[in-house]
């Protein structure tokens, strides 16, 4: 199998040319061929990583410094959820979809967060994951600061439009969106 680099990596099964890796490790600085397989030629040989098993990124996208990126842009798509309130109204409370078989409401946006990404449950530890750095850590940091208060005051039984209408969720709605113009 042809590498970025012009040389051919190891097949899989040919173990003549290099020695076996233990644990998925580099060997003879080669990824192990069960990685080589799963990468796609043009995105070269990688370089190893902390835990010496590798790296590599698309070169179709070098900006990408998070292991989920769809799970980012979920929780992109909250953001802007959350920080716009005419949006709110009009998908969540008045239920006027852009297209059929969509939908939305501020428990699934909440689920996102704190559930599907947990994101919210622990920003920091989320660099890396779906989040690229520190200052997008803090915004969320800041967004949970008053969202968290606001949800546990909450409560279970009452409709998007009783939320979006108390007089706290427009701390939410500011601090999604300084969040949102940091994750992007």
């Amino acid at each position: 199998m042809a590498k970025g680099n012009g040389e051919t990596a190891t097949e899989p099964g040919d173990s003549d040319s290099r020695p076996e890796s233990e644990s998925g490790k580099w060997v003879d600085e080669m990824p192990p061929a069960e990685a080589l397989e799963k990468v796609p030629d043009k995105w070269g040989d990688g370089s190893p990583n902390k835990k010496g098993v590798g790296r590599w990124t698309d070169p179709e996208n070098r900006g990408n410094v998070v292991r989920f990126p769809d799970m980012r842009r979920a929780v992109i798509e909250v953001l802007r959820a959350l920080s716009d309130p005419e949006y709110q109204r009009r998908v969540w409370v008045e239920r006027t979809y852009a297209q059929p078989g969509f939908y939305d409401d501020l428990t699934h946006n909440v689920n996102v967060l704190y559930d599907d990404t947990l994101v919210a449950e622990d920003p920091r530890a989320q660099i890396g994951v779906t989040l690229e750095n520190e200052a997008e850590a803090a915004a969320i940091e800041s967004l949970t600061a008053v969202l968290d208060p606001l949800l546990d005051s909450l409560p279970t039984e009452l409709e998007d439009a009783q939320v979006i209408s108390r007089p706290e969720w427009s701390a939410v709605v500011s601090a999604a969106q300084v969040a949102a113009g940091i994750i992007h």
